[in-house]
């Protein structure tokens, strides 16, 4: 039991906090691309982009590291980057910027801090089982009370001042940090759940202490069955409950968390309804037609050339930690209405060319059998170190093959051997692919607005053809 406790509730803090921090700093590095000005000049730009290099964080993946946004967040070059409104991003220690001089990536400084509290939750243990009168015992007591004779044993003193700081100290403090944090995958809410439960049942072990332990006769049975360290652990039960299970079961279809929210709306509009006598009594909100109306594929054309939608797709793409994809296609397009303005109305040779997902190609063509013209090569190669070159700011999640074949079109400094203006079409299929992906959660969170809106757009209108 000392052992399983000290080392379980450990690895339980530990895991809890990377989450909850790692969270905060997706977010934060999402809201702060939307504000990113891509217009300035490419120098201005390039020192920009140093700032918010991805680097190797607690995930590996082409967002930004902590550590890497603050390597030059005092580099005035990277202040004409981000708009006036722009949040600040992260913030970093004295100490993680010492340790990033002596050579230390944020993995390793994680890593080494890990290591460092397992040794010493480690030698703690050694030590009780050592020193201590009930855990020295071969084959330990298995009835080690925490409280005897009205005093707490010295034994539990570090895990009660960790579990009590982490209760009221801690999971306030995460609460505060994840409150705007939001996001489409459920986490934050989640976190927050926990966050607000560990301190209730932190005190409801408290309070399950004072009770007679129920082993001598008369005393209430009620503390051997639900014991002090159960309700401690009440906080890590929920928390288990709302990342695990409930994920698990909505991976197969069921949503007890939706079902709860709709009765509640239901109900809720019910007796409000009632209450007001604002008219009869209604009782589960009629679905909308839209969904069964309008298919998926005209209404996300809808959201792509409606720009007051567009723009709330790109909010919720930040919260989906997919900021990049609206921001490529945006600056896809205006370059391919930049090409045909450059070139005219050059027709093409083959056919539109479709994505996977059968989105025909509504934006200005590119003209597959034509080299880039000089004049827009470094716009071409601006939109390249933008979005796919490896380690760039706003990295899209292409396939490697994909990048390395575009990079070794456009990855060279010289004007000469200009690849064709159809280069970034296959990285548009992709784009496009990964939007509609995620398009039914924006659909979820904008029922209300882009449904009744946009949702009555009848299939084969010319304005989403």
């Amino acid at each position: 039991m000392l052992w399983t406790g000290q080392i379980g509730y450990s690895l339980y803090v530990f895991s809890f906090a990377a989450r909850a921090l790692r969270l905060r700093h997706l977010f934060r590095v999402n809201q702060a691309k939307l504000h990113i000005d891509l217009q300035g000049s490419g120098n201005s730009i390039d020192k920009g982009f140093r700032r918010m290099n991805a680097g190797d964080g607690i995930i590996n993946s082409s967002k930004p590291s902590a550590s890497a946004i603050m390597e030059e967040a005092m580099d005035p070059g990277a202040a004409s980057m981000l708009g006036a409104q722009s949040m600040p991003v992260s913030s970093s220690t004295l100490g993680t910027r010492r340790l990033k001089r002596r050579g230390l990536s944020e993995a390793q400084i994680h890593y080494w801090t890990f290591i460092i509290v397992m040794v010493i939750v480690a030698a703690w243990c050694t030590y009780v089982q050592a020193k201590s009168e009930q855990y020295s015992v071969e084959p330990a007591s298995y009835y080690c009370p925490q409280i005897e004779n009205g005093r707490l044993r010295w034994e539990h003193w570090p895990f009660m001042v960790v579990s009590t700081a982490w209760s009221f100290i801690a999971c306030p403090l995460f609460v505060w940090l994840l409150w705007k944090a939001n996001d489409t995958y459920g986490i934050r809410r989640d976190m927050i759940v926990t966050s607000i439960a560990t301190p209730f049942f932190t005190i409801a072990s408290f309070v399950a202490q004072s009770f007679p332990f129920g082993h001598m006769p008369g005393e209430p049975t009620f503390p051997i069955w639900v014991p002090a360290t159960t309700w401690a652990l009440g906080g890590v039960y929920i928390g288990q409950w709302t990342a695990v299970a409930l994920p698990v079961l909505e991976s197969y279809g069921y949503h007890p968390v939706r079902r709860i929210r709709r009765w509640w709306r239901s109900y809720y509009s019910t007796f409000t309804e009632f209450a007001t006598r604002t008219g009869e009594i209604r009782g589960r909100r009629p679905s909308t037609k839209a969904v069964e109306t309008v298919p998926y594929q005209d209404l996300f054309r809808a959201v792509l050339e409606d720009p007051q939608w567009f723009e709330a797709f790109r909010s919720f793409s930040a919260r989906d930690f997919t900021t990049e994809n609206p921001m490529f296609f945006h600056e896809y397009r205006k370059l391919m209405l930049k090409v045909k303005a450059t070139l005219g109305n050059v027709a093409r040779d083959g056919p539109e060319s479709e994505s996977q997902l059968g989105l025909g190609v509504y934006l200005p063509p590119s003209t597959s059998n034509l080299p880039i013209p000089t004049v827009l090569a470094s716009d071409f190669r601006k939109l390249y170190r933008t979005f796919i070159r490896p380690s760039a700011a706003l990295q899209l999640n292409l396939p490697a093959h994909l990048v390395h074949q575009i990079s070794q079109q456009l990855g060279r400094k010289d004007e000469t051997g200009l690849p064709l203006i159809s280069v970034f079409d296959p990285v548009r299929t992709e784009v496009l692919t990964m939007m509609f992906q995620s398009f039914s959660k924006f659909v979820e969170e904008e029922k209300e607005g882009c449904l009744k809106s946009l949702g009555r757009l009848k299939p084969g209108n010319d304005a989403i053809a």
